[in-house]
């Protein structure tokens, strides 16, 4: 059967600080009741139906998107069992509306409710925990183009709401934004890891936490003794100036690659002594998105979760070279990096849950 894609489109957006407010009293209503009857009679079932049929979380280009096996049907919500998820499910699919909602009744009295939503492209991601009178919800909400959420094209937002019902309080609301989700993994990496990590994993959609090969590289690039990395870089600002436009090009991808480490050596120049296209190409890297600053590198070198997030990327050379860094970390990790995309996310799985324990190197160990 067809599949049906949903996809976000991107553009760029600084990242905003974390904002915390209140919830204005018109939205508190929407944030209590999590469990009620549906709003229409449930259509036919569907039976059982594994998940990554149901519903494929993939991240192209900064994008992310939603693909189903099922075919449009009425916008009738339809009983389905989904061998992966305890718990109940529906789902609707209906021309530019997806939506999946899985309902937990856990033994200890925690309801989680975990959807994924998808209407004329924009994608929201959410999961709400209510456990007595206490409402925690976690949503990650990615725009095609939607004024009313201040968010532009390609944007996203994560949001963590608490509240309590029927306490005299409002519900308190913390946010934050950036241009895609690989921006706000990299900025925001602790807030990823300790609310929107569980959200994807129940879902078994943590590779969307992946790295772009860019970021990648620069992480994982092995570092150089100073003396050598600005000889490096001085090679190639020459090469900036080549006769050749190809040798300019190369010279100037090769700078990108390397980020915060041949950035800093670029900020110390004297651009006096630069060529104007020497100047213009050294301003490009200095201010391009795709630079990373030496503390974020040496911070994410650092960071288990990144660099298993980093054995989800389709380059093999990234898998290779974060395999290798875990491995200085922790010699007894074993991982196969040639497996299958499903094999290797049941062993980063695996992998993370025995690294849980490992405790991230000072800034200045290598």
């Amino acid at each position: 059967m067809p599949l049906f894609p949903m996809a976000v489109l991107v553009a760029s957006v600084a990242l905003a600080q974390p904002t915390t407010r209140p919830i204005p009293p018109a939205t508190v209503a929407a944030t209590r009741p999590v469990f009620r009857p549906a709003p229409r009679p449930l259509g036919e079932p569907l039976g059982k139906v594994p998940l990554r049929d149901l519903c494929r979380l993939s991240m192209e280009n900064g994008q992310i998107e939603v693909t189903t096996t099922l075919q449009s049907t009425s916008a009738m919500a339809r009983p389905v069992t989904i061998p992966e998820l305890d718990g109940q499910s529906k789902v609707i699919c209906h021309d530019y509306i997806y939506s999946l909602e899985n309902l937990l009744t856990r033994p200890d009295g925690r309801h989680i409710t975990t959807k994924v939503d998808v209407r004329t492209a924009n994608v929201n991601i959410e999961q709400t925990v209510q456990e007595g009178q206490q409402i925690h919800t976690v949503a990650l909400y990615q725009s095609r183009s939607d004024s009313r959420t201040g968010l532009k094209a390609g944007q996203v937002r994560l949001t963590v709401t608490s509240t309590v019902t029927g306490a005299a309080t409002r519900p308190q609301q913390i946010s934050w934004q950036a241009e895609d989700l690989g921006a706000l993994r990299r900025q925001r990496p602790a807030e990823i890891d300790q609310y929107l990590r569980p959200v994807l994993r129940t879902l078994h959609a943590e590779h969307l936490l992946a790295p772009e090969p860019w970021a990648a590289h620069q992480v994982l690039a092995d570092p150089q003794p100073a003396a050598q990395l600005h000889a490096d870089v001085m090679e190639l600002v020459a090469k900036l100036d080549a006769d050749a436009y190809l040798d300019r090009q190369e010279a100037a991808a090769r700078l990108q690659k390397m980020g915060g480490h041949a950035a800093a050596v670029l900020s110390r120049l004297d651009r006096g002594r630069l060529s104007h296209e020497q100047r213009l190409a050294v301003e490009r890297i200095l201010q391009s998105p795709q630079t990373l600053s030496a503390a974020m590198i040496q911070s994410l070198r650092n960071d288990p979760n990144f660099l298993l997030d980093c054995l989800y990327v389709p380059d093999r050379s990234v898998r290779a070279a974060a395999l290798a860094r875990l491995q200085q970390m922790r010699p007894d990790v074993k991982f196969d990096i040639d497996a299958d995309p499903d094999a290797r996310a049941a062993g980063v799985a695996r992998l993370r849950a025995a690294l849980a324990s490992v405790t991230p190197p000072q800034a200045g160990d290598r």
